[in-house]
């Protein structure tokens, strides 16, 4: 008669056996509790909410809404909106900002007439440079990343406006000035002010050394240059500034010293600059007659002053058209930036993530109910 296998219940169980009650358990379901699950429904609606502009500008229209910069600065265009904007932004103005050290980065440009209220980002090295209108997205300034760089940067570093010589004049009584832009500053006395004259009894020959020609012999350095202008009445002097002449020169040594400096590079670049005391058409004239070739320029002298000083003597401004203002100004806190070159489908993306976020959330949601029930107390 065959042994029975069976184990009577309560028996002991041998070590290397298997005990067939603990087999029969049932594993105990995970739970999760109702801090996590809290914490996870919390984490969900952050991300949809920091989501809502980008899920917001992805509904927009594909075609770009036209508006002009007026109205935005005035607060009628609504933000996150596909605009095509037309203006003319302040390029001296630009600012260079950059999310990573030795990247391109990008120029944050006010648009005139805006009371810098309305900014255009542009990326450096875009391969179609923009023409007139800038297509992108609207987004207040307060949201991007760079906005406390870009406004400590605008706070600490005056930034240059340009009035004609009329609204510098009428600024002097009235203490207020209209740029170009439309815009009314009030500088101090000690706010800088530049301005550039043209000199009309002066002129500039840039000259290229080269072998005999037709009607000359050899010119391949400074001093065969000035001996054959000279023959042909021009008497020059060899320019010290390669780019302008300047009103704030230092001494005779000083300006010695540039001109030593500048004709050894001209001799490496086998070119030469010369000033004249004479009209850019006379000198012209002179070197067509002649039949030697070089091209003119006008000198232009540079000087650097104050509002105060423009003020007590607002006849110094002869002879020039625009007068650059250093104000000290930030940007209003109101200020929207335009960030060309984003368009509704590159967030495309952003409506599927807000669907996934939004089930997680339930599911978690709904954990935290269960996690919360089997926390209170079973009624007897």
């Amino acid at each position: 008669m065959a042994e029975s296998t069976e184990v009577e219940a309560g028996a002991p169980i041998a070590k290397d056996a298997i005990d067939p009650d603990l087999v029969k358990l049932s594993r105990a379901r995970p739970k999760i509790g109702a801090v996590t699950s809290l914490g996870v429904v919390v984490l969900c609606a952050y991300f949809m909410l920091r989501l809502s502009p980008d899920r917001h500008f992805a509904g927009e229209p594909k075609e770009p809404a036209a508006v002009a910069v007026a109205d935005v600065a005035a607060g009628k265009v609504e933000s996150e909106s596909y605009i095509a904007l037309d203006g003319d932004p302040a390029v001296a103005n630009a600012i260079r900002t950059s999310k990573n050290p030795g990247g391109l980065g990008m120029r944050i440009t006010p648009m005139r007439g805006s009371g810098d209220r309305v900014w255009v980002a542009l990326t450096d090295g875009d391969d179609k440079p923009t023409l007139g209108r800038y297509i992108g997205r609207l987004r207040p300034m307060d949201d991007m990343p760079f906005e406390e760089a870009l406004r400590s940067y605008a706070a600490a570093n005056p930034r240059p406006v340009f009035a004609t010589v009329a609204a510098i004049k009428a600024g002097v009584g009235a203490g207020e000035i209209k740029t170009v832009t439309g815009n009314v500053i009030r500088p101090a006395d000690t706010t800088g002010a530049g301005y550039d004259v043209i000199e009309p009894a002066r002129a500039q020959i840039i000259v290229t050394f080269s072998g005999k020609s037709q009607n000359h012999g050899d010119l391949l350095d400074i001093k065969a240059w000035e001996a054959e202008l000279a023959k042909v009445g021009i008497p020059v002097k060899h320019a010290a500034n390669a780019s302008r002449g300047s009103a704030g020169s230092s001494g005779a040594e000083g300006r010695r010293g540039s001109i030593d400096e500048v004709a050894q590079r001209d001799e490496v670049l086998r070119q030469a600059r010369f000033e004249a005391a004479m009209s850019m058409a006379e000198v012209t004239a002179k070197l067509e007659a002649a039949k030697l070739w070089a091209r003119v320029e006008p000198v232009v002298t540079h000087t650097e002053t104050t509002w105060g000083a423009l003020k007590a003597n607002p006849a110094a401004l002869a002879g020039t058209d625009l007068v650059g203002i250093y104000i000290l100004s930030g940007i209003p806190s109101d200020a929207q930036i335009l960030l060309v070159g984003e368009r509704p489908e590159d967030y495309w993306h952003v409506m599927p993530v807000t669907i996934v976020l939004g089930l997680i959330a339930l599911l978690f949601l709904w954990a935290f109910a269960r996690a919360v029930k089997d926390l209170m107390p079973t009624r007897a």
